[in-house]
């Protein structure tokens, strides 16, 4: 008998499933980083714009302000991944003189393991290095 066959066969159909789930496990993992790698650049923008405010609040006022409104930046960052706020650097430097502006994560963020939380300060150091 010659039988033209059609289709595929249920072992053919499970072995593609499992191929399918395999490179998903592989995959997904890596695009989740990414996806965090990518959106802590809100942070950082933030970060960079908070400082350029303040160092015009300076300018203006002889003095560095804790209250992120008053230089123009709100209480999160531009896409809202990260919650803003800032501080004198070290008790040593007061605000009149130092400042450290602290990005934290929120919702999802927060599973970005070692970079939860971002600052910069006055004198241009960034933390955690590696995050940047």
């Amino acid at each position: 008998m010659n039988r033209s066959t059609k289709g595929f066969t249920l072992i053919e159909l499970m072995i593609v499933i499992v191929i399918i789930g395999i490179i998903s496990m592989v995959a997904l993992p890596s695009f989740q980083k990414s996806m965090m790698k990518g959106k802590r650049s809100d942070a950082k923008s933030s970060l960079m714009d908070g400082a350029s405010r303040m160092e015009q609040f300076y300018l203006d006022n002889k003095t560095y302000t804790t209250n992120l409104t008053s230089i123009g930046l709100g209480t999160t960052s531009q896409e809202g991944h990260y919650a803003l706020s800032v501080t004198a650097a070290t008790t040593a430097c007061p605000i009149t003189s130092c400042y450290e502006i602290v990005a934290t994560a929120q919702g999802g963020q927060t599973d970005d393991t070692g970079c939860t939380q971002l600052t910069y300060n006055s004198i241009g150091v960034k933390a955690p290095s590696s995050c940047w």
